[in-house]
C-alpha cells in the first residue's frame, strides 16, 4: 500500500512559527489470520517552518501487527527506527541528526456502528513552533471519541497530553540556556471528509492547548488543515 499525507498548522500569533508537514509511506501487509495481520512500513517526511529556508527530513522503518480478534475492539502496534535530519539553523549554524526508537500504538472500541472510542500513544519529531530553528522529539498520549455523521463525514473530539524534548538547549525566562522539555494539555475538534472511493480524505481541526515551558507558560489556539491519499 502507498500513502501520502499533508498537514499545515497555522497559529493565531506571529510569535509562533507556522509549520507544514508532508509524509509518504510504503507498506506491505501479511494476513496471518482472518482477524490479524503483520506489516512492514517505510516512511519519508519533510517538515517546513517559517524560520528556515530548507526543510527538515525524517525517515522511519518499522514493523508491526494488528488484530480485531475481540468483537468491536481493534488494536494496532508499530515499532522501529526513526532518523531526523535538520537543515542549518536560521543564522547558518550547524545542526546534528537525531536517531531514536519509533513506536505507535492504537486501540479502538466501537460500542455502536456510529461511535468509536479511541486511545493511543506515539512519538515523532517536529520543528519547534516556539523556538526558531529548534526541533523536538514529541511523545503524545490521546483519548477521544469519533462519531460517523454520514457515510463520508466523521466528527471527532480528542484530548491529548504531549511532551516535547528539544534537541537543542533553549533560553529560559531568566536568559539561561537549559535542556528543555515542554508539556502540553489540549482538546481538539476535527471534521474529516472521506471520498466514497475511500482513497482520499481531507480534514480540518481546531484545538486549544495549555503549554508549560521554561521559556514561559502559554495558551495556544491551533488550526490545522490536512489531506491523506491512500492506494
Amino acid at each position: 500500500a502507498a500513502e501520502y499525507s499533508y498537514t499545515q498548522v497555522a497559529y493565531d500569533t506571529e510569535e509562533l512559527q507556522d509549520i507544514k508537514n508532508q509524509m509518504g509511506t510504503l507498506s506491505g501487509i501479511y494476513r496471518m489470520t482472518e482477524k490479524s495481520y503483520a506489516n512492514l512500513r517505510g516512511s519519508y517526511g519533510i517538515s517546513e517552518d517559517d524560520a528556515l529556508s530548507d526543510p527538515a527530513e525524517s525517515y522511519i522503518l518499522s514493523a508491526g501487527f494488528g488484530t480485531h480478534a475481540v468483537e468491536k475492539f481493534t488494536f494496532a502496534a508499530d515499532a522501529g527506527w526513526m532518523n531526523y535530519q535538520r537543515p542549518s539553523g536560521p543564522n547558518g549554524e550547524d545542526t546534528d541528526d537525531d536517531n531514536t526508537l519509533y513506536y505507535n500504538f492504537n486501540a479502538d472500541w466501537k460500542p455502536t456502528d456510529q461511535i468509536t472510542v479511541q486511545a493511543g500513544v506515539r512519538n515523532g519529531y517536529s520543528q519547534s513552533a516556539q523556538y526558531a530553528g529548534n526541533a523536538a522529539l514529541n511523545t503524545q498520549v490521546w483519548l477521544g471519541m469519533a462519531y460517523r455523521a454520514t457515510e463520508t463525514v466523521d466528527l471527532s473530539w480528542i484530548n491529548t497530553y504531549r511532551q516535547d524534548d528539544y534537541l537543542d538547549p533553549v533560553v529560559d525566562e531568566n536568559g539561561n540556556e537549559s535542556d528543555e522539555s515542554d508539556t502540553g494539555y489540549g482538546s481538539h475538534l476535527r471534521v474529516t471528509y472521506t471520498a466514497p472511493t475511500r482513497w482520499l480524505s481531507v480534514y480540518g481541526s481546531a484545538g486549544y492547548e495549555k503549554v508549560e515551558s521554561a521559556g514561559g507558560d502559554y495558551d495556544q489556539v491551533r488550526l490545522s488543515l490536512g489531506a491523506h491519499l491512500q492506494y
